[in-house]
């Protein structure tokens, strides 16, 4: 299964959290949005899962984003996604950019991918199975640091 982190995403449409992919016992921090449902909720913080969906409520995108100690490692970390990426011949959107903490008056090196098939304008499950992958690279000790 994902991680509670990655979020579906659709045109036009706020970020959702997928309802298979909640999961109460996260550590992340999150603002919900609660209109008789559980199943829905922005996130607020990086590392986290993102939904969009289309206006009649498919998704379009997965996307997650992690919080990186500086610029270096948050390259060496996407570099492990692309070898993923690569070994599954799905390749996702990478970025990886600065962003001022305007609270904290820092600097925040994010990166984030995005998995989203373009013939489908959609997702396939090739993303989710990239995603997964991704999930378990995170997991492995050797770029635990990197985050």
């Amino acid at each position: 299964t994902l991680h509670a982190d990655w979020v579906l995403q659709g045109a036009g449409d706020q970020d959702r959290r997928h309802p298979h992919q909640l999961n109460p016992s996260s550590t992340n921090k999150e603002s919900s949005n609660s209109d008789n449902s559980s199943t829905e909720s922005t996130s607020s913080t990086s590392n986290n899962l993102e939904t969009s969906m289309s206006d009649d409520g498919i998704p379009t995108l997965l996307r997650r984003s992690f919080v990186h100690p500086d610029f270096i490692s948050g390259a060496s970390f996407l570099n492990h996604v692309a070898a993923v990426a690569q070994m599954n011949d799905h390749y996702p959107s990478l970025s990886l950019q600065r962003q001022l903490d305007s609270r904290k008056k820092q600097w925040n090196v994010i990166s984030t991918i995005t998995c989203h098939t373009l013939v489908l304008q959609g997702l396939s499950h090739h993303d989710f199975f990239v995603a997964t992958l991704i999930d378990v690279e995170v997991e492995r000790p050797e770029v635990k640091p990197l985050l």
